[in-house]
């Protein structure tokens, strides 16, 4: 039997797709805890510019390129070093070593021997923007202090008058320094506690004193005897 016009439904039609530049017009809609674009969280800033302890870091280290030389070559030193962190701005640092020489001059045959222990006090500044940033950039200044007794020996000496033969050999000469230091160096964390770094220094005399016979080749703590000397030190230290 035939339907009726009335009673026949007409088919739907499909919907067309939002063009383009319909989805862009239309507002988009969030889910729920979905959250869009750049937001300002007020914890994290206030984390980021939280004052740092006023004892920051406690730090205990030694120089290993100084005991390399010392092993390796005719002088160096074995040092340690204290460092206290304040506000994670400034370090002030003590460091105590024990400097050592043993070389002989091939120009002219005498032999040079020192050691005695070394002082150096100081403070370092810390350059970077974010204090609580695992690496430092660190500039400072230090003052050093030895007194040590040295050696010198060589070829016995001729008297051109007499004819003698005089011995060149001297023991146990005093001498002592006192210097300051500019201090440039980076810092980083490698693993929990444990730091490394390296720093450069300029060395500058201030005062000396020295046996009348002769100066020492090396001075504890300062370098080769000089007016000025410029070193280099690797640290691992552990730091809490």
């Amino acid at each position: 039997m035939a339907l009726s016009a009335q009673n026949a439904r007409p088919t739907p039609r499909p919907t067309p797709a939002p063009t383009a530049t319909q989805r862009s017009s239309q507002p988009d809609s969030l889910r729920p805890g979905q959250v869009r674009g750049i937001q300002y969280d007020a914890s994290i800033d206030s984390l980021l510019h939280r004052p740092m302890p006023r004892i920051s870091s406690i730090s205990i280290g030694g120089d290993l390129a100084g005991a390399g030389l010392a092993l390796l070559s005719n002088y160096g030193h074995y040092q340690a070093r204290l460092s206290v962190g304040l506000r994670g701005r400034y370090f002030p640092t003590i460091e105590v070593g024990w400097g050592t020489s043993d070389r002989d001059d091939e120009t002219t045959g005498i032999h040079y021997a020192a050691s005695a222990p070394f002082f150096r006090l100081g403070c370092d500044y810390n350059l970077a923007r974010d204090l609580r940033a695992p690496g430092r950039i660190l500039v400072g200044l230090r003052y050093g202090f030895t007194s040590f007794a040295y050696d010198m020996s060589g070829p016995a000496l001729q008297d051109p008058v007499w004819g003698d033969v005089v011995p060149f050999s001297f023991e146990g000469m005093k001498g002592r320094m006192h210097w300051a230091e500019l201090v440039f160096g980076l810092e980083a964390k490698l693993w929990g506690f444990v730091h490394a770094g390296w720093n450069a220094r300029y060395n500058i005399r201030l005062s000396h004193k020295a046996d009348p016979h002769g100066e020492p080749w090396y001075v504890p703590g300062f370098g080769v005897n000089d007016g000025h000397a410029i070193t280099a030190n690797f640290f691992l230290s552990f730091e809490w």
